[in-house]
């Protein structure tokens, strides 16, 4: 299955930089960035452009932020699901460990990579 990144700035390239840098090249991982110059009509075209044709997972930075609107927009043309919150982690389990039976596990499988650690304890 492969993975559409969606972003502010250049969030998604980065972390799409960070994936292939930690497992090498990913022909299934597709990223964009929403410029500050850009519209979200022309960023949604963009976004169309892109789009595989077979199954896909589109992963996004922040709900209700332009690319995530811009991805429920689309959704209504083409049936994929929407993960928010999209960080390293999260990536790296949807390229290395996705199929469409258990993209439900990711958010609870990333969620425990997130910590606070204090330093001195």
């Amino acid at each position: 299955m492969k993975v559409v990144l969606l972003s502010h700035g250049k969030m998604a390239e980065g972390i799409h930089q960070a994936v292939e840098m930690i497992t090498g090249p990913q022909k299934d991982l597709l990223s964009l960035g929403l410029l500050e110059s850009e519209s979200p009509k022309e960023f949604m075209d963009r976004v169309r452009a892109i789009l595989p044709e077979e199954a896909f997972t589109v992963l996004v930075d922040l709900r209700g932020g332009t690319p995530f609107n811009v991805a429920s927009l689309l959704q209504r043309e083409k049936r994929f699901p929407i993960l928010t919150g999209m960080n390293l982690p999260m990536v790296l389990e949807a390229v290395l460990g996705m199929d469409e039976q258990n993209i439900d596990g990711i958010p609870e499988k990333t969620r425990v990579s997130i910590e606070l650690l204090k330093g001195g304890e």
